[in-house]
């Protein structure tokens, strides 16, 4: 970045973001400089959410099931039901959850006659644990349509903060 821009001139400062830790809010940086003397700071959200850190997990019918009952307990699971922007459509909710928010979706579990869709991903942080490993923190995701044009959203996770994030970027997707 030069150290002066002149006139209407630009620069372009590409930066690459790497999570420590697990978060619900996206991150933000400030933005500073002088013009003529004055300091001016600006602080502004980053483009990324929790889930661009997700990897999607295959796993099967049972093992989700069986990591899903391991998940229980109050600050695992985030749940909420949301009204639906548009006439329900699973294949869309299907193609945000796989591409969106990267989870590997759970086939055998659901139907499209039972209205729900299941997937599996992992958190990945850049902080190392004690085995010299990066930390990961998986991931599950439960979506049910209802007949009264809303989603069910229920989220589950070791840590809290990823199954809000989770949770509230499949909302904003569902909703517009």
């Amino acid at each position: 970045m030069p150290p002066q821009l002149a006139g209407k001139q630009q620069a372009k400062q590409q930066i690459m973001i790497e999570a420590m830790a697990p978060f619900s809010e996206p991150p933000t940086m400030t933005v500073s400089f002088s013009r003529n003397g004055t300091n001016y700071a600006y602080r502004v959200a980053l483009p990324c959410q929790a889930t661009s850190f997700m990897d999607p997990v295959a796993v099967n019918e049972e093992a989700f099931l069986q990591r899903w009952n391991a998940l229980e307990g109050q600050d695992r699971e985030q749940q909420e039901v949301v009204p639906a922007a548009s006439k329900l459509d699973l294949a869309q909710a299907r193609e945000w959850l796989s591409t969106n928010l990267k989870f590997a979706m759970v086939d055998g579990l659901d139907s499209q006659a039972s209205g729900s869709l299941s997937g599996a991903a992992t958190y990945r942080t850049g902080a190392v644990g004690p085995n010299g490993d990066k930390l990961s923190v998986g991931c599950l995701v439960r979506l049910e349509a209802s007949d009264g044009n809303a989603y069910r959203i229920r989220v589950r996770a070791v840590h809290r903060d990823v199954s809000v994030a989770t949770k509230n970027c499949l909302k904003m997707l569902l909703q517009g």
